[in-house]
């Protein structure tokens, strides 16, 4: 989770979780949460689609009553943008864990992913009352709001995420929600600074720019974000497919050469 959130850098983090994972399962194999951490590095880190399937599968036949299966089934539901299936498993997750922050934000981020707005607001709300300095959640709530034309909203939530978060989460969205609703001189200025912080590897921060940069347009630039962010193997790749902010992306040779570098082309 260090590595998913941006807390320590994804190249250190999730080699240590699968060495982890691996050294547990040698102890036993029947361990199921062992296999749903093997099975999210394999996705999100090692971009295997097929292997990560295979463990998770495995996770929730060992443990059906484990959330952590049910959890990260519903990331790769999402990677392959299968957002019916992904909203059902991670349910179950929410049914067998109702209190876990990831669990009612993940279920948030998957209906905004499916373009179900009000009903990502409305979850995104239930995730910020279970705790209101879930500042992940604030950050994407105020990405939905910028979407639904919401202007007030949207930089408010922005605003709050920056004045929670010590790094880059807050000002990062900052700068996406003014690319979003028209303001893209202060999403310059804010992607500046962004780009001039430390190099804490805080919000998967090359993917981020990237998302800014296509968002005003600048499609160069969020290429070369992007091949920043293919290099640092971020968590935040494994969805490219499904963010709105890269569709204007799509049609570009280089989208697809970067898919198919990932192992996720179709």
């Amino acid at each position: 989770m260090l590595g998913t959130f941006g807390v320590v850098a994804a190249r250190q983090a999730f080699p240590r979780a699968k060495g982890a994972a691996l050294k547990a399962l040698e102890i036993d194999d029947s361990l199921s949460d062992a296999h749903a951490v093997l099975g999210f590095v394999h996705l999100a880190h090692d971009w295997d689609l097929p292997r990560a399937e295979a463990e998770l599968c495995r996770a929730i036949e060992l443990g059906p009553h484990m959330p952590g299966g049910h959890y990260s089934y519903s990331h790769l539901w999402l990677a392959k943008g299968r957002y019916r299936e992904a909203i059902e498993a991670i349910e179950r997750a929410i049914d067998l864990d109702p209190l876990s922050l990831p669990n009612n934000y993940h279920l948030g981020s998957v209906y905004y992913f499916a373009h179900e707005y009000d009903a990502a607001i409305a979850q995104l709300h239930k995730a910020t009352e279970l705790d209101p300095s879930f500042v992940i959640a604030h950050t994407l709530l105020a990405v939905v709001y910028a979407l639904k034309g919401l202007t007030h909203e949207a930089i408010a939530e922005a605003e709050k995420a920056r004045d929670l978060s010590p790094g880059v989460w807050g000002r990062i969205t900052l700068g996406r929600v003014n690319a979003i609703i028209g303001n893209h001189a202060v999403a310059r200025e804010v992607l500046a600074e962004v780009k001039q912080s430390s190099k804490s590897p805080d919000l998967s921060r090359a993917a981020y720019c990237a998302i800014v940069h296509a968002l005003l347009g600048e499609r160069d630039q969020a290429f070369e974000w992007l091949d920043r962010a293919f290099a640092e193997r971020e968590p935040t790749l494994v969805y490219l497919n499904q963010f709105p902010d890269f569709h204007c992306l799509h049609e570009d040779p280089r989208f697809q050469d970067l898919l198919r570098g990932m192992g996720l082309a179709a």
